[in-house]
């Protein structure tokens, strides 16, 4: 019994890594080529006082890597995501698109409207699928791994766990090589990348953009809404130059355009 236990486990195992290959070999994943284009933001528990709960929001520049947290500790609200979109707008790190889950924070009616009046599409992750924000996800784990955050961890005040998270993110902003960006850290992308406007207007992507959003979501709903909504967007960011899909290492051809900012 032992035998057939131990051969079964290996016939799992090499099966589970089959899959895994084959998965890698057709992933499509968008890779952005550009800085402050596409940020991914998301909310995480970091560590607990002795009766509250510390929360803090990070944000993530696709392009660069470069992963930053905010906050006091406390939840976030649609109030407080407004003065951080106009803090970063202040000092021209307002993005093209907008990457969150569907927390009440992000949806909320007035942070819709100042979103739509500053040209800003925002991407919401489709139900139940964690992977859509991956990025800022691994962000995430990645300084709460180097800071020993998370929960069950005690902090003297609230406020101490979003800064201990930035700090964490800060040191990986300098000193981690990223292998998927030919080993250059994050605060090297964010000194060579160019910026979105020497390729496009503001303007003119979210004009073409919110047209192409509508061409394909006519009669669409749920899931499929979603599903067609974000393969617009990618697919505009690849037309402009900010962007190439990648198939299993391999870039995917995009749509040509005429990319003169206007």
């Amino acid at each position: 019994m032992r035998l057939i236990n131990h051969v079964l486990r290996i016939l799992k195992a090499e099966h589970r890594a089959r899959e895994d290959a084959r998965r890698r070999k057709f992933r499509v994943q968008l890779r952005v080529t550009v800085k402050h284009a596409v940020v991914g933001q998301d909310s995480t528990h970091v560590g607990n006082t002795r009766r509250q709960r510390s929360w803090a929001e990070v944000r993530k520049d696709l392009g660069t890597l470069k992963g930053r947290a905010l906050g006091d500790g406390k939840p976030l609200t649609g109030l407080v995501m407004l003065r951080q979109l106009r803090a970063a707008k202040a000092r021209d790190r307002l993005p093209l698109v907008l990457l969150t889950d569907n927390a009440r924070a992000y949806k909320c009616r007035a942070v819709q409207e100042w979103l739509k009046v500053h040209q800003v599409i925002h991407l919401a992750s489709r139900p139940r699928t964690p992977t859509d924000n991956g990025a800022v996800e691994r962000s995430i784990g990645e300084g709460k791994a180097v800071r020993g955050l998370g929960k069950g961890v005690r902090l003297r005040s609230r406020a101490n766990g979003p800064r201990y998270l930035d700090m964490a993110l800060q040191a990986l902003n300098k000193g981690w090589p990223r292998a998927s960006r030919g080993g250059r850290t994050a605060n090297q992308l964010e000194r060579e990348l160019p910026h979105w406007r020497t390729l496009v207007s503001r303007r003119r992507f979210y004009r073409e953009t919110r047209k192409e959003i509508r061409r394909r979501t006519e009669g669409l709903a749920g899931r499929a809404l979603r599903h067609a909504t974000r393969e617009a967007i990618f697919k505009m960011l690849c037309r402009y130059g900010l962007a190439v899909r990648i198939r299993g290492g391999e870039n995917h051809r995009c749509e040509g355009l005429d990319t003169t900012p206007r």
